[in-house]
């Protein structure tokens, strides 16, 4: 068979909004919008199209060969933030932890990533003199709606897109 070579392509001009400074990002969560957290870094999820699939058979005479996989995993949102004590009293009593909900990503011009996800830990930094209190909450997408079934990621472009 007559093997096809690739070719070569020229860069482009990226597109969209360069984003020049990584303040301001909120989070909120529909279950709890009110949740006693200041964020201080928000980590948007990754996404991961996985491992890749090796198809080298027998007839390959020089290379290995993969082919990438159909999906896409969405993985855990590491997001540091300051405090109130009262946090506790939140997730447990109300318990927020592990319970589905809506997830919303505001950046800076107004544009949204919302999905579905839970909040899965929180785990508190050492109080220490001179030192600002602050916990790392973890928000877990789901990739599914509260009735079971497959949902993806809906990214709303904000007002200020083209404005800057």
């Amino acid at each position: 068979m007559p093997v096809t070579p690739p070719v070569p392509t020229s860069p482009g001009v990226p597109a969209g909004f360069k984003m020049d400074d990584g303040y301001q990002a909120l989070i909120t969560l529909a279950v709890s919008t009110t949740i006693s957290l200041w964020p201080l870094t928000v980590q948007p999820p990754s996404l991961d199209g996985g491992e890749a699939i090796p198809t080298t058979t027998m007839l390959n005479t020089k290379l290995k060969t993969f082919s990438p996989q159909a999906l896409i995993t969405m993985l855990a949102s590491p997001v540091q933030c300051g405090y109130d004590p009262r946090l506790f009293n939140q997730v447990l009593a109300s318990s927020i932890i592990n319970k589905p909900t809506t997830i919303t990503i505001t950046f800076m011009e107004g544009s949204t990533l919302a999905y579905y996800g839970w909040l899965q830990k929180v785990d508190f930094g050492p109080l220490a003199i001179g030192a600002f209190p602050s916990c790392t909450a973890t928000l877990f997408p789901s990739n599914q709606d509260l009735a079971g079934f497959e949902a993806s990621y809906v990214f709303t472009l904000g007002p200020g897109t083209f404005n800057r």
